[in-house]
């Protein structure tokens, strides 16, 4: 595993990888939110409705099944891009600020 993340740090593959499933996830949102919209123009859309037999409009339920196939989608491919940029660009947890004071002290005193 760490010669695999040392490629994709070092080719700049993990980055890439990282935009692809984030970008992958956009556009599953972007369809997600454009369901409603989607679902009520086919449901009261007057072209798809018969001519001799309209005594009603159609009622189509609203698909929430594919609203939460989409939703699941969504949070899996930002969760796999997390995941990614976490495991290949970790946070450096060991600094903190006196740590950090503690290296600045040594040349204030110099000057």
């Amino acid at each position: 595993m760490k010669r695999l993340r040392e490629i994709l740090l070092t080719q700049y593959i993990g980055a890439i990888v990282i935009g692809l499933v984030a970008a992958q996830g956009v556009i599953e949102a972007m369809g997600v939110a454009t369901l409603p919209l989607r679902w009520y123009l086919g449901s009261h859309n007057a072209k798809t409705q018969s001519v001799l037999f309209n005594e009603q409009p159609r009622a189509l339920p609203f698909p929430w099944e594919s609203t939460l196939s989409g939703l699941t989608t969504v949070l899996l491919y930002f969760a796999a891009s997390f995941l990614i940029a976490q495991w290949l660009f970790p946070a450096d947890l060991t600094t903190d600020s006196s740590q950090k004071e503690e290296a600045l002290e040594p040349q204030d005193m110099n000057e």
